[in-house]
């Protein structure tokens, strides 16, 4: 959703003292399905919308975030490291015709959000 809104020319803002609280407990708890379809996505993102060393970065960016989220759960880790594989071996979905991925500028602050939301 922030890919799309920077896309469309709309600011993207962090404070920290915002807390968004999920409405349900199953949030909290990533499915193995989830963490899997995240992680792929996540690969595919980069794909279409960075280039070079800047996709590498998301992509490892993701994948390790994704490891994080799996806890303890080796389920959880063998979802994250499948969906990762089906991301870099198959071929993104096209693009809408509203996204511009031209430069990756979107793309790079979108990152540099979440690097200073979560930690390096």
């Amino acid at each position: 959703m922030a890919l799309k809104l920077l896309n469309a020319g709309y600011d993207v803002l962090f404070h920290p003292a915002w807390h968004v609280f999920p409405d349900s407990r199953i949030v909290t708890r990533k499915s193995d399905r989830w963490l899997h379809l995240s992680t792929r996505n996540w690969m595919w993102m980069a794909k279409r919308h960075a280039r070079g060393m800047l996709a590498f970065r998301g992509q490892l960016l993701g994948w390790l975030h994704a490891h994080r989220l799996a806890g303890w759960r080796l389920s959880g880790h063998w979802n994250v490291l499948k969906g990762a594989l089906q991301g870099l071996l198959t071929a993104a979905p096209g693009m809408p015709d509203c996204a511009d991925p031209a430069d990756g500028r979107h793309y790079r602050l979108l990152l540099e959000l979440k690097v200073r939301l979560r930690g390096p």
